[in-house]
């Protein structure tokens, strides 16, 4: 196996793990809001540190910085600042857009609650 393609996946790993407080708090609303299924919201303690927001908003940012970075590379030319790989993990890809829908879902849940 090559170093570099397991260096993806253990950051793709590492991103999900990252996201997890954002999944069970996105998906227990959604599944509140949506299917009227209150049970995800019963079995979550949301006095956990688990679903503090520096912990939900910093882990999806640190899972997107760590994908980003291992789809980017810095290129040593002085012509091009930043190069993509040819060679893109799919995981890689997967995690960032969850991230970004993860934090989309968010923002429009704050808008909506507090307007």
């Amino acid at each position: 196996m090559n170093i570099k393609l397991m260096n993806y996946r253990f950051l793709a790993f590492f991103g999900f793990i990252l996201i997890l407080p954002a999944l069970i708090l996105v998906f227990a609303g959604l599944s509140h809001q949506f299917l009227g299924y209150s049970g995800m919201l019963n079995w979550v303690n949301f006095q956990l540190f688990f679903f503090h927001p520096v912990v939900v908003m910093g882990g999806l940012a640190a899972a997107f910085l760590l994908n980003a970075l291992a789809i980017v590379e810095v290129s040593s030319k002085k012509d091009t600042f930043f190069r993509l790989r040819p060679h893109i993990s799919l995981l890689n890809v997967w995690i960032i857009l969850f991230c970004i829908f993860f934090t989309s879902v968010i923002f429009i849940y704050l808008l909506a609650e507090n307007l």
